[in-house]
Parts: structure tokens; C-alpha cells; sequence
């Protein structure tokens, strides 16, 4: 047998070595946590996708029975959920619009430009709420900036023409 020393020093190392090893890798409790938070998460940023879908269509359908309003504060709710949804912003832009507020409507519309800047219809938007603001200088540029980007896109060249009177 060894001598006494030579054992309480073998015997210290291991449990520095087995210390070692249960610091370095994680317990099974503890990959299963992290792996239930994960998964957690996950299931949480997919729920938060699925309000915002689901306020984005009520919202949609609010709009199309011709009630501006509610479309407005549902798709405002949408963005919360979204923030920067290039979509939502425009969508509410348009309703912001039709509900008489034109400087709300600027403000979304430059938030979905800037967004999604090769999108020709956040440029629409934007031509639409400087128009409704007497800026037809900038509601013409706004246009043409889409119809760089869409040639044939139809609102836009409907309301360039429109402008242009």
C-alpha cells in the first residue's frame, strides 16, 4: 500500500479532478433547463408571431368594412407585438389616413420607408400623407421614387398622374 501521504494526496487530487469535471460540464438538470428555456422561447416568439398575424388580419378586416378606426388600433397593437413590420406601418398609415390623421399617417409611412426601402408601396403611402398634407411637390417625389423602383406599379402611376394636374 502506499504510504499515508502519498494517499491523501492521490486522494486530493481526484476530488480536485472530479470537481474540475462537474464544473466544466453541465448537469443533466442543468442542459435540461436550459434546453426547456429554449424551447420556452421559442414557443413564446412563435405565439407573439401568431397575435401579431392574427391582429394583422382583424385588422385587415376591420379596414375593409370601412372601419378605419378599429383597423388603426389593431394593427397599432400588431406593432407592438412587431416593432418595424414594414406592412403594419403602411397598413396603418392608410388607416391613419382615412381616419383624417395625416401626420400620423406621414409618420408611419416614413417608418415603413425606411423599413423597407425598395418597397414601392411604403413610397405610395408616403406620396398619399404628404398629398393629404398640401405637399405636392413631395407627395410627386415620394411617387417617383416608387415608380423608380416599380415602373408599372399601378397606384403609383395612377397618382403621379394624378399629381401632375
Amino acid at each position: 500500500p502506499p504510504p499515508p501521504a502519498d494517499a491523501a494526496a492521490a486522494a486530493a487530487a481526484s476530488a480536485a479532478a472530479t470537481a474540475a469535471s462537474a464544473a466544466a460540464a453541465p448537469s443533466s438538470a442543468s442542459r435540461s433547463a436550459s434546453a426547456s428555456a429554449a424551447a420556452s422561447s421559442t414557443a413564446a416568439a412563435e405565439s407573439v408571431a401568431e397575435d401579431a398575424d392574427s391582429l394583422r388580419e382583424a385588422g385587415g378586416a376591420a379596414f375593409r368594412r370601412g372601419d378605419a378606426a378599429a383597423a388603426e388600433q389593431l394593427w397599432g397593437k400588431a406593432l407592438q407585438l412587431s416593432p418595424g413590420d414594414a406592412t403594419l406601418l403602411s397598413n396603418r398609415s392608410a388607416a391613419r389616413l382615412a381616419t383624417g390623421d395625416a401626420r400620423g399617417a406621414l409618420d408611419d409611412a416614413l417608418a415603413a420607408v425606411a423599413s423597407a426601402p425598395a418597397w414601392p408601396k411604403a413610397r405610395g403611402r408616403h406620396a398619399a400623407a404628404l398629398s393629404a398634407l398640401g405637399r405636392t411637390e413631395g407627395a410627386l417625389e415620394a411617387c417617383a421614387a416608387g415608380l423608380r423602383l416599380d415602373p408599372s406599379a399601378p397606384y403609383l402611376r395612377s397618382e403621379f398622374a394624378r399629381l401632375k394636374q
